[in-house]
């Protein structure tokens, strides 16, 4: 699952993996493991948060507002999709 041109997320029978895209190597990179997409989402904040150099509340306060809004463009996504499949 694509979140935007520099994270993915994608699944196995065992983890959520989430990747960062390297353009420098121009591929794909695993960031970290986890038990669920909801973990790996909130790692994505997490390490986009940290990213901001924590400058001040105003922009961390921001890159959140612009996470969460991907997010929850995911979840309408992922709950469309869902229903389409299920319809066939």
């Amino acid at each position: 699952m694509l979140i935007d041109k520099n994270w993915k997320i994608e699944s196995d029978n065992l983890n959520v993996t989430l990747y960062r895209l390297r353009k420098s190597k121009k591929r794909w990179e695993a960031v970290g493991f986890y038990s669920s997409i909801q973990n790996a989402l909130r790692a994505l904040v997490d390490l986009e948060v940290a990213s901001t150099r924590l400058i001040d509340l105003q922009t961390i306060s921001d890159k959140q507002d612009e996470l969460y809004n991907q997010i929850k463009n995911l979840s309408i996504g992922l709950q469309s999709h869902s229903k389409a499949v299920r319809k066939r």
